[in-house]
Formats: structure tokens, sequence, C-alpha cells
């Protein structure tokens, strides 16, 4: 199976709620290159940890200036001028 199609758009306040995991953004541009993926392209980023270790970070709260992400737990990869977060808490529907 292929990436689906690339998507850019802006939306202004989203907020999404699956389980404990909470996405809110600001009205800032998205680059959608996988179906699950969503890109922000940003210069500064805040992560808060209850726990760390390593790259993995438990009571995570990570914001930008296009958006906030909080979860349980995720992955932080960063390589050059990318940062990947990978959420790795179950998300329920």
């Amino acid at each position: 199976m292929g990436p689906c199609p690339t998507a850019q758009f802006s939306l202004d306040g989203v907020r999404v709620t699956l389980g404990e995991v909470l996405l809110t953004s600001t009205d800032t541009p998205m680059h959608r290159p996988w179906l699950w993926t969503v890109e922000w392209r940003c210069e500064v980023y805040d992560l808060t940890c209850r726990d760390r270790a390593g790259t993995v970070c438990k009571g995570a709260e990570f914001k930008t200036a296009g958006f906030t992400l909080k979860a349980p737990a995720v992955e932080l990869a960063e390589t050059g001028n990318e940062v990947r977060v990978t959420i790795l808490s179950k998300v329920a529907r």
C-alpha cells in the first residue's frame, strides 16, 4: 500500500481527543503525507515529561507554536532539523 495523497490544510482551533490523547492546534499550516501522520513546520518546541527514560516520555505535553499534544506516553526522535513524536499510548475510540 502506498502513501495517501498529500494534503496541505490550515485549521483554526482543532481539538481531537482519543482516549487520553489530546491534540489541539492553532491556525497554522499542516501537512498530511500519510494516513496516520500529521506534520507541522515549527522552529521551537517544549516537551514536559512526568517521567523520562531515554527517548520515551511518560505524562507528555509537547508544545509548539502550531499545536499542543498531550499523551500518556510518547517517543521522541530528533534527526537534524526534524523532530518526530510517536504516540505510544493505546488510543481508545
